[in-house]
């Protein structure tokens, strides 16, 4: 459940962009190419006194059509389908997007009711931009390349002892072999959640 919660915070930062408005119109022209982008990230994430940092892939075709795959686990979001890839149980779990119910995965499909943009700054090449999303108590900012929109980093609270840290280490456009197109998982189980 763990890797879940990571990949939904994760996938999380892909809608705050999209939904950031004219103060990031370079970074959402970037990552809403019409050929696909692809990002390598690396993700420290606090929680008190731990820390994990997971490296992984995400994938971006379209607003509702995304991919973030690490180590562990794939998640992939197809319209209002979640499947999640469970790579050391082999176990795929299905499940949906509830229409009315905000989930951070409702960021990724433009629905931006409760995220306001409150500060925006440049600072040389760079903008970033805070945000806050108060019924869940996350805030943050995003930092990103004021001409061409590539995307740095994104960072996230959501409690005092609790955030995550995403870095951009590198960014393709996608192609046909793309990791998207080719999920196939040989599961084990499956577990269908949708109602």
């Amino acid at each position: 459940m763990r890797f879940i919660y990571q990949g939904l915070i994760l996938l999380s930062f892909v809608g705050l962009i999209a939904g950031a408005g004219e103060k990031a119109e370079s970074l959402k022209r970037f990552l809403q190419s019409p050929d696909g982008v692809q990002l390598q990230v690396e993700i420290r994430q606090k929680q008190f006194e731990q820390q994990n940092i997971i490296t992984g892939t995400i994938e971006i075709l379209a607003l509702d059509k995304y991919l973030f795959d690490s180590e562990n686990e794939t998640i992939v979001v197809q319209g209002s389908t979640v499947r999640t890839w469970n790579k050391q149980t082999r176990q795929l779990i299905l499940d949906g997007i509830i229409k009315g119910e905000f989930n951070l995965f409702q960021l990724l499909t433009g629905n931006f009711k409760g995220v306001e943009f409150t500060k925006s700054s440049r600072s040389g090449d760079l903008t970033k931009l805070n945000y806050e999303i108060k019924t869940m108590g996350f805030n943050g900012y995003i930092t990103f390349d004021s001409e061409s929109g590539r995307p740095v980093d994104l960072t996230m609270y959501y409690s005092p002892d609790q955030s995550f840290k995403i870095t951009i280490t590198g960014v393709s456009t996608l192609k046909r072999e793309s990791l998207f197109n080719s999920f196939a998982p040989d599961a084990l189980e499956v577990i269908d959640l949708r109602e």
